[in-house]
This record gives structure tokens, C-alpha cells and sequence, in this order.
């Protein structure tokens, strides 16, 4: 472990300051080239991806455009995997969708199409998936596809070279982890489902929207102890994703972001800080000038916490 090679044998988990990632199909956030607006389909809705009532193909590339040297053949993903596509069957009753050895029909070797357009494949939007070894993103994007007619060509690019190729230089839906600033030049969205079913997600029913982990903070054990301003104001970190992803947007287009977002939010950032006058248990009140323990807080700016002499405490 990364932590280990660092020295530090034994970390806890630090609860403050923890974005929530999300593991999301991404798309335009409206359809483009159409001349009225007001017809224009809000893609960043699942309903708006329903084949029974529209037809969201007509603002995406044909996924026959895609080269199949940037995809995997599909007997080589888990969509050759039985197990794997029996977890899809048994949610979603898409037994056509299964040839005989119970693998995933994939036409031309590269694409599984959806339910609501293997009928008429000129109506596929092409959806590159990840290329995470479980295929958990997979899964979601199939059982999605079934649940809610959404006419999906599903497909998973060869490594992450060509997972990052493919979304700019074709009319795609892909499936990406968020925040994160590869595709944000692009603007994209992710499309909006209901909302995490969590008993059902335990169950392998992955049709509801996936509502976010919390990334993992690991911290020096004694990190309390040795510097509890710094935990403090940690602890009172609070970034929102869309914070995230707009400082991210602004390092990409111009390589400046943090500074920026500092000058301008003076009033978030400042309640992070704590009061150096606020001692933590242990610690007193010590005059930086002086050295010496502080007896009142006159002359708040040179006081400073500090840790009591052995035997010694603070009141």
C-alpha cells in the first residue's frame, strides 16, 4: 500500500473533507441541430431516452462510424462472460439478448444493442463504457438500457487512450467517473435516473441511479494530536462537486483555478479557519513573542496554541 511505502503503518480514515465520486453515463446536456428549441430533448433526463416516444439517434453519430480498432470484441469483455450476462437476464428478462451459450449477442462482434432498437439499429446510440476490470459500468449501462427503453449500442473501448479519444471525435454517450477533468471541455452532462434503490443495488439491481461513494481519506493516526488546527479546518472543508468541477474546467482552459476561486470566495473559505485561541484538550495558550503560556488572550495575534508541559494543564 501507498500509505506504507510513506512510513505510515498505520492510518486512520479522516472523515472531513470527502467529495463524493459518481460513476455516471455522460451526454450533451441538450440535443443539438435542432432548428426548435423548444423540441430539443433534455438528454440529461432518462425519460427523454424512452424509443417509444422519441428517437434520440437523430442527434448521435451512427456507432457503425466508430472504428472497431478502438473497441473490444465483445467475446473478450464480460459481455462473453455467462455469468456475468445471467446477472443481466435475471433482472431484466432480456433473454433474447443471450446467444445459446449464454454470451451476449453482439451482431457485428463489437456492439450490444439494446432491446428498443436490435429491431432497427440505425436507431442505436453509441454508449462507450469504461474499462474497469469488473464491469460494473456494463452492467448498468444494460440494465439501464432494458429498464427504460433507452436504445443503446453498447460497447467498450480498448484501453483508456481510446476511452479518451472516442467522446471528441464522435456524437457518443460514455460512461465516466465524476468530478474528474478529462471530458470537461465538453460540457457534458450525466443523465439523470431514480433514485438509488440501495436494498435493491445489494441485490445486483443496478436500474436506479448510483448516488455517489465518498472518497477515502487516510491521515496520520496522531494527526490530532500533533496538529489539530490542521484537522480543524479539514474537518470544515466542504467543496461541492459542481465547485469541483468548475475550478477543474478552469485549470483545463486557462491553468488558473485555485487562486481565482481564493480571491473570490474570501467568505466560504475563511469559516474553514480556526481560532488559533481555541485550544484543543492538552493545549494552552502560548505567546509567540514571549515564550511563555499565555494568562489572558490579550494580544490575540501573537497567541498561538501549544502543547502543555508534562503535568501541566490549561484552563
Amino acid at each position: 500500500m501507498l500509505y506504507k511505502l510513506a512510513g505510515c503503518e498505520r492510518p486512520t480514515e479522516f472523515a472531513g473533507f470527502r467529495d463524493k465520486g459518481k460513476e455516471v453515463i455522460r451526454t450533451m446536456s441538450r440535443s443539438s441541430g435542432c432548428e426548435d428549441k423548444a423540441l430539443c430533448l433534455p438528454l440529461a433526463f432518462y425519460q427523454s431516452w424512452n424509443a417509444s416516444w422519441f428517437d434520440p439517434s437523430a442527434y448521435f453519430d451512427s456507432y457503425t462510424t466508430i472504428p472497431t480498432s478502438l473497441l473490444t470484441p465483445c467475446n473478450e469483455t464480460q459481455f462473453g462472460n455467462v455469468n456475468f450476462m445471467a446477472d443481466y437476464v435475471r433482472v431484466t428478462g432480456d433473454h433474447e439478448g443471450l446467444n445459446p451459450d449464454g454470451t451476449a449477442v453482439c451482431p457485428d462482434g463489437f456492439w450490444f444493442l439494446a432491446s428498443s432498437c436490435r429491431a432497427n439499429p440505425s436507431r442505436c446510440v453509441p454508449s462507450i463504457a469504461s474499462t474497469t476490470p469488473r464491469g460494473r459500468d456494463i452492467q448498468q449501462m444494460l440494465q439501464k438500457s432494458a429498464a427504460f427503453d433507452m436504445p443503446l449500442a453498447i460497447s467498450r473501448p480498448t484501453g483508456q487512450s481510446a476511452r479518451f479519444a472516442i467522446p471528441p471525435a464522435y456524437k457518443v454517450a460514455f460512461w465516466n467517473l465524476a468530478p474528474g477533468f478529462n471530458f470537461l471541455p465538453m460540457r457534458m452532462v450525466a443523465v439523470q435516473f431514480p433514485p438509488q434503490d440501495a436494498v435493491a443495488w445489494a441485490q445486483g439491481d443496478l436500474r436506479t441511479m448510483f448516488s455517489g461513494a465518498l472518497s477515502q481519506k487516510l491521515v496520520s493516526r496522531d494527526l490530532s494530536v500533533l496538529a489539530p488546527p490542521v484537522v480543524e479546518m479539514l474537518t470544515k472543508m466542504e467543496v461541492s462537486n459542481a465547485v469541483v468541477d468548475q475550478l477543474l474546467f478552469d485549470y483545463v482552459e486557462s491553468g488558473q483555478s485555485m487562486c481565482e476561486w481564493l480571491l473570490n470566495h474570501r467568505a466560504v473559505w475563511s469559516s474553514w479557519i480556526p481560532d488559533e485561541t481555541q485550544c484543543s484538550p492538552g493545549f494552552g495558550l502560548h505567546n509567540v513573542s514571549g515564550g511563555q503560556y499565555a494568562t489572558s488572550r490579550e494580544d490575540a495575534d501573537l497567541i498561538t496554541c501549544k502543547a502543555c508541559s508534562s503535568g501541566r494543564y490549561s484552563e
